[in-house]
């Protein structure tokens, strides 16, 4: 089962990054209006680790994604 996640701005012509767990492996897609099709790719350490030590969205996602997944 994939579990998604979307974040994008209220700006216009803003860029939009989508984020997905897959075989538990976070990955990341950024879509821009002027390419909206990109592929997917996994997040790497560091990547993560950042959004962990900013505590961000992706960060609370991910955490909130272990917890329901061990249930």
């Amino acid at each position: 089962m994939q579990r998604r996640l979307r974040i994008e701005s209220a700006q216009a012509d803003s860029v939009i990054n989508e984020y997905r767990i897959t075989r538990g492996e976070v990955e990341l897609r950024t879509l821009r209006p002027e390419f909206p099709r990109r592929e997917w790719r996994q997040m790497n350490e560091d990547e993560l680790q950042l959004h962990e030590n900013l505590n961000t969205a992706v960060a609370l996602w991910i955490q909130s994604e272990d917890v329901m997944e061990s249930q």
